[in-house]
């Protein structure tokens, strides 16, 4: 779980592959799940996915932004405004 984790699975893939490990996580990504619900919500708009957008919409503040704890913490908080469940 996490937002925008394409990028970090590519890295990681990479990685584990370079090692001869196998590497096929499950993953959401709240980014990606708030599109889509604002796509089905809202067709004629086109939804801001930035992080801090994302926390506004769902009232959450964000916590020491670019700081890996931090924006693990908001995800999380995220994930839980969002009604997606315990992360």
């Amino acid at each position: 779980m996490g937002y925008a984790i394409a990028f970090d699975v590519a890295f990681l893939r990479r990685d584990c592959k370079a090692l001869g490990l196998a590497f096929s996580p499950r993953t959401s990504d709240v980014r990606e799940i708030y599109a889509a619900r604002m796509q089905r919500r809202h067709p004629e708009v086109t939804p801001d996915l930035k992080f801090e957008a994302i926390c506004q919409a769902a009232r959450v503040t964000p916590m020491g932004r670019h700081d890996a704890l931090g924006d693990a913490v908001t995800t999380a908080l995220l994930w839980i405004a969002l009604g997606l469940g315990k992360p």
